[in-house]
């Protein structure tokens, strides 16, 4: 068989991955001194070139009961490898677009485990979390030898223990040990709080295919993520539907949803507290089933919609606003605006209505003036004809935090310059447990987000792209208190 021709480029690039693989094993398994170790929990902000290879390491003690390995936020791809203690082999993998990763092991090994973060192409400002759990009272296993020898395999049996150390599977649906909650539709469950490497459990049953079913969660504070599956319990690699927006406030869909159990895994990214979900279904049939997050006194414009069609969008607010105003303008075509708190509305199911007739276009107001909760709020745009160009704007009144995260750096003084990276640092209070970085090339218009941390993170390592567009002064960074963006600090940059 005839060789396939290499050209020098690409046996000089082929030979470079090689090379950096190999030192990668090599140091993994002789000089763990060039390995930077990571502690549990705590975030490592990464950035690298394409096929770039950077090695960490963290050390299990014994009784672990699982292991968490993410990567998340920043721009750019980059995949995730692990290896166990002992072995010469990468076998756990996450490859997925982007630099959302995650890798879980169940029941992991003691000792020091290997971690791999490979640049499937340029990557900037992703953060690294390894997050192991301790099982609880890890000298009952003596006293079980001891005082109840015929009760140990069933015990262990439980734990995991005498199976293999990287068992990854997730448990049944019907597992006797798997804690459950059943959801009512319409009926919120409050007070939940987790953390990632601890799931809460829900399920519904539907007897009948309906239009949609919904899955909400909103207020507490910190980031959660929320998968939702038909007849089998959800794992990060195995799901109908996710949400998985940064802060609190997820929205998960399922249009037309046949009949049967859904469940539902909620877990903390890293941890959530007094957080609460919603169930809810929707017979009639839902057209556009995409939830735009809004932002108060933020413009979402250049909106369209076909005839016949519903478009969605939702706002949070973590505290009760005193005035509240939805407009609809701009455009042409005619368009029809309801409102509904912690829930999607329809034509016949709403808490307010746009005071514009269809007579008016695309004009549509909606005042609240007393009586206003927190929470969230889920607006429909609904359209007998269509629409294009229409702009959507939410104006509330929300009361101050009595304590406001501050930017301590960047000053805002200096001029910044492409190509570098500069150290973001932050005060928060100390009722503020996450908080997520974003900037906004665009003074404000929109908003990437740079990363999702934990609020008592040291700093953030903010690498700037040479090839990133500068509009002028409209350069803005922007740290918020994850769910609760109202809790938030702007700073102007200049370059």
């Amino acid at each position: 068989m005839k060789a396939l021709a290499m050209t020098p480029n690409k046996r000089k690039a082929t030979a470079a991955v090689t090379c950096a693989m190999f030192a990668a094993v090599i140091l993994g398994t002789a000089g763990t001194a060039f390995a930077p170790p990571l502690g549990n929990g705590h975030a490592r902000v990464v950035s690298g070139a394409a096929g770039s290879l950077q090695l960490f390491w963290i050390d299990l003690p014994d009784h672990c009961s699982r292991l968490t390995i993410q990567l998340t936020g920043g721009w750019g791809n980059a995949n995730l490898s692990a290896r166990r203690p002992g072995s010469g082999a990468w076998t756990l993998h996450s490859n997925h677009p982007g630099n959302h990763e995650h890798l879980l092991v169940n029941n992991p090994a003691q000792g020091r485990w290997f971690i791999l973060v490979r640049g499937a192409a340029a990557y900037h400002n992703a953060s690294l979390v390894a997050t192991f759990q301790v099982r609880p009272g890890a000298g009952w296993e003596r006293a079980a030898i001891r005082s109840a020898p015929a009760v140990l395999d069933r015990i262990m049996s439980h734990v995991g223990r005498g199976g293999d150390d990287g068992d990854s599977r997730p448990l049944p649906a019907d597992d006797p040990e798997v804690r459950i909650t059943t959801l009512q539709p319409g009926r919120r469950v409050s007070r939940l709080s987790g953390a990632g490497e601890v799931p809460h459990f829900y399920r519904i049953t539907l007897t009948q295919e309906l239009g949609a079913l919904t899955f909400t969660t909103q207020g507490g504070r910190g980031n959660c993520e929320l998968l939702v599956r038909r007849d089998d319990l959800p794992t990060p690699a195995e799901y109908d539907a996710r949400g998985a927006v940064p802060g609190t406030s997820q929205a998960v869909v399922i249009r037309q949803p046949a009949a049967g159990v859904y469940y539902v895994r909620l877990v903390g990214q890293p941890e959530f507290r007094d957080v609460s979900l919603m169930a809810d279904v929707t017979e009639a049939q839902i057209d556009d089933l995409r939830i735009v997050p809004l932002r108060n006194q933020v413009a979402e414009s250049g909106l369209e919609g076909r005839a016949d069609s519903r478009s969605y969008f939702m706002i949070h607010f973590a505290q009760a606003p005193s005035r509240m105003t939805i407009t609809t303008r701009d455009g042409e075509g005619r368009c029809r605006m309801y409102l509904r708190r912690d829930g999607l509305p329809t034509t016949e199911q709403f808490d307010q209505q746009g005071s514009g007739s269809l007579l008016h276009g695309t004009h549509q107001t909606i005042r609240l003036e007393r009586d206003l909760a927190a929470g969230t709020y889920y607006v429909m745009l609904q359209t007998p004809s269509g629409y294009r160009g229409v702009t959507l704007l939410v104006e509330a009144d929300v009361p101050a935090a009595a304590e406001q995260i501050s930017i301590l750096t960047p000053t805002g003084q200096a001029a910044l310059a492409t190509g570098r990276a500069y150290q973001v640092t932050w005060q928060a209070p100390e009722g503020v447990e996450a908080v997520s970085l974003e900037v906004s090339w665009d003074a404000g218009q929109s908003w990437q987000q740079l990363a999702c941390l934990p609020a008592r993170t040291p700093g953030f390592t903010w690498y700037i792209p040479a090839d990133q567009a500068v509009n002028g002064d409209g350069a803005l960074l922007r740290i918020s208190e994850s769910g609760n963006p109202s809790n938030a600090a702007v700073r102007n940059l200049s370059f």
